[in-house]
């Protein structure tokens, strides 16, 4: 995993300070065209089918991308997956896709 040491000032170098650093993609919202999130508020952000869900994360783990919204790819890096809790049925969309991480053979656990 990338580590980046920062010292109190900031400074990249200063070895006091040890961060972890763990790239995480959402596996709940789109994708634009520069691989940055769709903002919330434009239609299609979220994503709402648990499947489609399921394969975004799958790709982003397994297979190192992202499909954004217009279809283009965009490489990414995975160690963590997150959802939104705030979204209508979020505990048994995190079951869903606990499930079918762990038929992918993806680790599912608390980091």
């Amino acid at each position: 995993i990338p580590r980046a040491d920062v010292g109190p000032g900031g400074g990249i170098g200063d070895t006091r300070l040890e961060l972890r650093v763990i790239a995480a993609v959402y596996g709940d919202r789109a994708y634009l065209t520069d691989g940055s999130l769709m903002p919330r508020r434009t239609p299609n952000a979220i994503v709402e089918d648990n499947l489609q869900c399921l394969k975004q994360i799958v790709h982003a783990v397994k297979d190192g991308y992202i499909v954004a919204h217009d279809g283009s790819f965009h490489r990414v890096l995975a160690h963590s997956v997150c959802i939104h809790g705030d979204t209508q049925g979020a505990p048994a969309r995190a079951a869903y896709l606990a499930r079918g991480l762990r038929v992918e053979d993806i680790a599912v656990r608390a980091p």
